[in-house]
């Protein structure tokens, strides 16, 4: 899977509100990290707004936004969960849900209305959020001997690492930092090179 250097998301609550022909929309949108966040946060959103008709909602989880899930609790098919969706991935942010509250106004719209007002609610709320950019690092633990590391806290420095612990033990040093996605490759071909390091490494 491609790494990417950096992903968008949000980092707070933002609240908006769209009124279409008597029906209110409320849009809220919100950082979430799976699931099973999600699913918490619905919950509480339900409780927050428990006389509404519905409670439409997408949300997109992962760094390369894998995760996507919507839902039209109860409006006609697609015309509520698919239009919120759309919004989201036209906004390339991920690991962030909108839960659209509909508060009927008693005129009916039509699957035609209802996908733009869904979709207008979810742009609307959107456009209210602070977007932020979250960088991509690699975590790489370097097991060495003494005094090899010298190498290591040359590279520290030039590829601007992370240092998260560095520790020895007798002869033997263990090593671990972060470093951009962009810079992983080209520092774990110098660490591999010297043949003198053993390497594991994960995203963070």
């Amino acid at each position: 899977m491609h790494i990417l250097n950096s992903y968008q998301t949000i980092s707070s609550i933002y609240r908006a509100e769209l009124k279409e022909k008597g029906s209110s929309f409320i849009g809220i949108i919100f950082p979430v990290t799976d699931e099973s966040n999600f699913k918490v946060k619905l919950v509480e959103i339900k409780k927050e707004y428990p006389d509404a008709a519905h409670h439409c909602w997408a949300f997109i989880a992962g760094q390369q936004m894998e995760l996507q899930k919507s839902s039209d609790d109860r409006e006609p098919s697609n015309s509520a969960g698919k239009p919120i969706l759309r919004q989201l991935l036209s906004s390339k942010i991920t690991n962030c849900a909108i839960v659209v509250v509909r508060y009927f106004g008693g005129k009916l719209l039509g699957v035609p209305g209802l996908i733009q007002a869904y979709g207008n609610a979810a742009a609307l709320v959107i456009k209210s959020a602070e977007i932020v950019t979250i960088e991509v690092y690699k975590r790489f633990t370097v097991t060495g001997n003494f005094p090899d590391d010298n190498d290591l806290h040359k590279w520290y420095k030039q590829f601007a690492c992370k240092l998260i612990s560095h520790h020895y033990n007798q002869n033997v040093f263990i090593s671990i930092f972060e470093v951009k996605a962009s810079n992983a490759e080209r520092l774990r071909t110098l660490i591999l090179d010297k043949r003198c390091f053993e390497l594991e490494e994960s995203i963070n």
